[in-house]
């Protein structure tokens, strides 16, 4: 406890101040009552932590197409504020955690390779941010025309090994890239807990990335045997090679199970269904949201001065602008503010 306090007091106490600034669910409820998105975005403006980002935005340009990608900038703005100020141990765990917005970025140029999107995204901010700590060639790897040029560009970084694994399967799809890039993630995620600087940092992590790769395994499941019809090899081969609360042959029984109904079952009978109210199949994201939030909460309140509190406050600032971004479309589409509140409240 003594380490914690001498090494994240200063930083703790900048994450409280930074957290302060989040918007409420009253501000929240203010979005939703704007006329329209022009209405929403001066808004915003008034709020010093997304007045930086925006303030450039033209107001004939107003689509979600502009709009996200500057709200996500305010995510990158935050996390590079709280790497300036961390130690070299923070640095460390901020280092990994940076991989997720490098597998965003990864994933919007796979995207433009494969004609996902109907023109190439502007991922300029990338190197604004990240180009001092990050391995990644942004620039070059925007301007890729092809996907073997692509996965030499990602020569010598962490990302190589799996991207060229993928590329020389046989007739590889974006799909592949994709899964090979999140399962490379979150693996080296939970290899982080094996870092943590003593007992207790271990548990907590522990204690947030196991239900999150557990949910994760859950949702994936479900969407591959409802949505998908993949057949269990298949599945197998999405999944994260991580057992928290989840056994084994609960996983075996979810992806070997001869029906949907009763893959659900299951899910029905697990942990997360039996020390979460409201659990069920319909509503597994949202689960998956609520339950990382009540772990976030528990631990960044039972260990302040921790990794807890950098990983609860970026992914509190992550899921608030999701949730802006949803509540400006509901604005732009005329959704009354009570059927929106329903819509964010599932984030």
């Amino acid at each position: 406890m003594m380490h914690g306090l001498l090494s994240y007091s200063g930083i703790s106490a900048k994450v409280s101040a930074m957290k302060s600034r989040l918007l409420t669910e009253e501000q929240f409820r203010e979005i939703l009552a704007q006329p329209d998105v022009p209405a929403v975005v001066a808004w915003l403006r008034q709020r010093g932590n997304y007045e930086y980002v925006l303030r450039s935005l033209d107001d004939a340009h107003l689509h979600r197409g502009n709009i996200e990608p500057l709200l996500r900038e305010s995510v990158y703005y935050d996390f590079t504020k709280l790497y300036k100020f961390a130690n070299a141990e923070q640095k460390e765990f901020l280092g990994i955690y940076m991989m997720r917005y490098e597998v965003y970025f990864l994933k919007e140029c796979l995207y433009a390779i494969f004609g996902q999107r109907p023109e190439r995204p502007d991922l300029s901010a990338f190197p604004r941010y990240f180009g001092r700590i990050s391995q990644l060639r942004f620039t070059e790897l925007t301007e890729a025309e092809t996907i073997e040029e692509f996965v030499s560009l990602l020569s010598g970084t962490l990302y190589a090994p799996a991207m060229s694994k993928v590329l020389a399967g046989d007739h590889p799809t974006i799909f592949d890239f994709e899964t090979a890039l999140d399962l490379f993630y979150f693996g080296l995620l939970w290899k982080t807990k094996g870092k943590a600087s003593n007992k207790s940092e271990m548990t907590e992590l522990t204690h947030i990335l196991g239900a999150k790769f557990d949910m994760l395994n859950i949702i994936w499941i479900h969407r591959c045997k409802a949505n998908y019809h993949m057949s269990d090899a298949d599945i197998y081969a999405l999944l994260l090679p991580v057992n928290y609360r989840l056994s084994k042959s609960e996983i075996k029984a979810m992806v070997e199970a001869d029906s949907v109904q009763t893959a659900e079952n299951v899910i029905g009978n697990s942990y997360y269904a039996r020390q979460f109210g409201d659990f069920t199949s319909e509503k597994l994201e949202a689960c998956y949201s609520a339950i990382l939030k009540e772990i976030l909460a528990r631990e960044s309140r039972n260990n302040p001065y921790s990794p807890a509190v950098l990983y609860s406050y970026l992914y509190y600032k992550d899921h608030e602008v999701d949730r802006i971004v949803i509540a400006t479309e509901c604005v732009r589409y005329k959704i009354s503010p009570e059927l929106a509140e329903v819509h964010i409240s599932c984030r």
